[in-house]
C-alpha cells in the first residue's frame, strides 16, 4: 500500500523568480499533495502571525537554511 504525504510550502511574499516558480511547478507535478501557500510580506511579527494562522494543527515549522 502506498501512503501519500502532504507537503505545504509557506512562502512569505509572492514567488517572483521564474526559476523558483518552475521548480515549484515541477514538485507539484511529481509530489501529489504538494501545496504552496503565500502569505503577505510585512513586518517580521506580522509575518509570523500570518504563518501561524495558515498552519494546520498537525503541521510543524521547518526552517530553511539560506
Amino acid at each position: 500500500m502506498i501512503t501519500l504525504s502532504r507537503f505545504r510550502l509557506i512562502a512569505v511574499g509572492k514567488v517572483r523568480k521564474a526559476w523558483v516558480r518552475e521548480g515549484l511547478a515541477m514538485y507539484a507535478k511529481r509530489l501529489p499533495g504538494f501545496q504552496i501557500v503565500e502569505v503577505k510580506d510585512s513586518t517580521p511579527s506580522k509575518e509570523a502571525e500570518a504563518i501561524e494562522a495558515v498552519l494546520l494543527p498537525s503541521e510543524q515549522i521547518g526552517r530553511a537554511h539560506v
